[in-house]
């Protein structure tokens, strides 16, 4: 139960407890869920919900409560949340299937958020990187997997984003450039999406804006057109397409 205390100024400070807390939240939430069912309208609904939650049960419970009651509900935006559901759904018994007719899609803009749980699921392929180039360090090739998997999730976008500032801004870059676009990725964006792209082409070649949160916008400028000038003469040696400024 709540507690309270007087301070100094006889004011009356009161501290809740975790339980307190998300029941507080959970049904605010609700009553949010209502109020947006009510009314008629043909709207899809997502859910932007990620990294910032301050309780881990109050995003999951968030994320369940959101796919099970509004209307119109087409995905959330929180990889964490999905990959701890699929084993739970999968011990309560739920078919692929029912699972997705559950979580429905992982959507949204890209955020720090998909780098870095990405990162933490995925990191013994960073460790691999790390070990095929001969370094006592891993290879944070997850930070492009995740934009890769994004493309492939949400299908081709009018402005291909990356979000090169997570691991910082050159370590992305350098990597966009030595590294080719998997051939898995090229199969599911033609076979999901119809869209064709060379099998010769660098990571770095499918980004059209490239965003920057943190860090010196001048820099980054200069860095991306020198390495959009080196691409493209190496696309050209290769007797491919120039990358459109």
């Amino acid at each position: 139960s709540s507690s309270s205390s007087s301070s100094s100024s006889d004011c009356p400070m009161f501290v809740f407890d975790r339980s307190e807390r998300l029941a507080n939240s959970l049904g605010r939430m609700v009553g949010v869920v209502e109020q947006i069912n009510k009314i008629p309208h043909d709207f899809q609904i997502m859910l932007m919900a990620g990294r910032r939650s301050t309780d881990l049960l109050h995003l999951l419970l968030q994320n369940l409560y959101f796919m099970k009651h509004v209307r119109n509900f087409i995905g959330t935006s929180s990889v964490l949340a999905l990959a701890l559901f699929k084993p739970l759904l999968e011990k309560l018994g739920y078919t692929q299937q029912q699972r997705q007719q559950l979580v429905k899609g992982l959507l949204g803009t890209h955020a720090h958020e998909m780098t870095s749980i990405t990162q933490q699921l995925l990191v013994r392929y960073d460790e691999e990187a790390g070990r095929r180039c001969r370094m006592k360090v891993p290879v944070c090739i997850t930070q492009l997997l995740a934009h890769l998997l994004f493309l492939v999730a949400n299908g081709d976008q009018k402005s291909r984003t990356a979000l090169s500032d997570t691991f910082t801004t050159p370590y992305f870059i350098t990597l966009a450039l030595i590294t080719k676009l998997p051939v898995e990725f090229i199969e599911d964006m033609d076979s999901r999406w119809g869209v064709k792209m060379d099998q010769e082409s660098r990571v770095f070649d499918i980004f059209s804006t490239w965003r920057l949160d943190s860090g010196d916008y001048a820099k980054l400028a200069q860095l991306l057109q020198y390495s959009w000038q080196q691409r493209n003469t190496a696309r050209a040696a290769a007797g491919l397409d120039s990358i459109p400024p």
